[in-house]
């Protein structure tokens, strides 16, 4: 009676064991340290020489390096850009390959737009504070690329008048929008 009992608790403690299915994932071999050193160099001039011909690609292009192959991914607004992305770093010392995983398609603003509009805003809201008699907390400016969309309310349609004529007057913007409701 003792041995069936042995020989169960036996097969129970290789199975809570080490088998084959309770082992982490292989994700590849590991480097040394001077490998890794090696790759985040790398990763820090590919970064480096991307930021330096399209500014917006650091954050629209993303970079994995592991041992000297650079993997290029994200989304870039045509295949010109893709191309010269992908070609740059080919040709950079120490890169051993190039995985291109770049789509084209649509992507936002650049980053010199948003700084850009972020600049008009402000302008265009220092404009229609420094009218003098009119009341702008019910009017509220969106700025898109040299646009300018007013929106709220004003008392009267000739405080709606100057508002419009301000924002009209900033250098800078294109077009002007009126969303603006008489109340």
């Amino acid at each position: 009676m003792k041995r069936p009992a042995a020989l169960a608790a036996i097969l129970v403690l290789a199975a809570c064991g080490g088998s084959s299915d309770s082992r982490q994932p292989d994700n590849g071999p590991t480097l040394p340290p001077a490998g890794l050193f090696k790759d985040g160099l790398l990763y820090a001039a590919v970064k480096a020489r991307l930021a330096g011909t399209d500014i917006d690609s650091t954050t629209r292009i993303s970079v994995v390096v592991h041992d000297g192959v650079v993997t290029l991914s994200g989304t870039v607004k045509d295949a010109a850009t893709r191309d010269r992305e992908v070609n740059l770093v080919r040709r950079m010392h120490a890169v051993k390959a190039v995985n291109d995983e770049v789509r084209v398609g649509q992507v936002g603003p650049s980053a010199a737009q948003t700084v850009g509009d972020a600049a008009l805003d402000a302008a265009v809201e220092a404009e229609l504070t420094a009218q003098g008699g009119v009341n702008v907390a019910g009017v509220k400016v969106d700025v898109n690329a040299g646009t300018v969309t007013l929106s709220g309310h004003a008392s009267t349609a000739a405080v709606k008048s100057t508002l419009l004529e301000a924002a009209r007057q900033t250098p800078g913007v294109h077009d002007v929008v009126d969303r603006i409701a008489v109340k």
